[in-house]
Parts: structure tokens; sequence; C-alpha cells
């Protein structure tokens, strides 16, 4: 019997640090920041979840919904396995603040266009290492108002994956 190689939605974190690796994004968006502050470690341009500490300048929070398992998959293979075709949905928060040169909102539509451009599915596509990414489809994109002068400008991406569940 084969020992079975765990799968968790954690190949989707990986695929999306490849992605945001691969378009220099951490270099597009730490321009953006005050000199002094961009080779500080404990900024990051990229947050799972939340940003803490909050970085100095326009950031990118992202998060992912609880998989929701629509199929399950087996004997398509020689081996011995069954697959999960997982939906997850995943959200980028550009959040940025005014600057004396440009308005905040001006700043996440700025961004959020090239981060767009990075994870558009019709020409990057989303590379995992272990499971399949079936399809990736661009959803409606939306903004708020945070403050007085912070904006959030958030992308939306429905992911759906074949996931190795179970190999026997």
């Amino acid at each position: 019997m084969a020992i079975p190689n765990t799968r968790g939605s954690w190949t989707l974190d990986g695929a999306i640090n490849q992605r945001w690796d691969d378009a220099g994004l951490d270099t597009t968006i730490k321009l953006e920041w005050p000199a002094a502050d961009r080779l500080i470690d404990k900024y990051q341009a990229l947050n799972d979840g939340f940003a803490r500490p909050t970085p100095p300048g326009p950031y990118v929070v992202y998060e992912k919904s609880i998989p929701v398992v629509m199929a399950h998959m087996s004997g398509h293979t020689a081996a011995q396995r069954e697959d999960q075709l997982q939906q997850i949905l995943v959200a980028f928060r550009i959040h940025a603040k005014s600057t004396a040169a440009e308005s905040a909102k001006s700043i996440c539509i700025r961004l959020a266009k090239e981060v767009a451009e990075a994870f558009d599915p019709n020409t990057a596509p989303w590379e995992m290492t272990d499971d399949k990414i079936v399809i990736v489809k661009r959803g409606p994109d939306f903004h708020a108002r945070e403050d007085d002068d912070e904006w959030v400008w958030v992308l939306q991406y429905d992911v759906l994956i074949d996931a190795e569940y179970l190999q026997a």
C-alpha cells in the first residue's frame, strides 16, 4: 500500500505565491513605499489573511474561502486513488492610503490592474506542484472606503482544483 501524500488548500497558497513572485509584484508594491521601509523584513507586500504589522505603503492581503467539494473521482489512473474537485474563492484586497501626490482610490486602481494582470487566468497560468488547477475564473471586483484617506480594492477569483484526496 502506498503512503498517501497529504493534500490541502496550501497547494493553492504555493501557486499564489509563485505567481506573485513570477510577476515581480513585491517590487511593484514596495516601490510605492518610502525608500527607508523597502528593505525592512517585517513588512510584506503580500499578506495571507491579514497584514500585521501594517506595511508603510500600499499592500495586498489575500484570503481563501473554505473549499467546497464539487465531486469525487476515482479510478481514472492506474494508481488506486481518489481525487476531489474543490472550488475555492480567492480574494485579493489591495489597501492604500492617500499621498500628497495621489488619492488612495487612484493608487488602489493602479495596483489592482497590476495584480489582475499578473493573475489573469487567460495569460498567466497558476502553476501547482502537487494538485492541478482545472480552471480559474475572474469574478467581479469592487472597492470600499476604509477611512477618510484609505481605500481597498477587491479582486475575486473562482478556482477549481483537482486535488488528490486519498491514495490506497
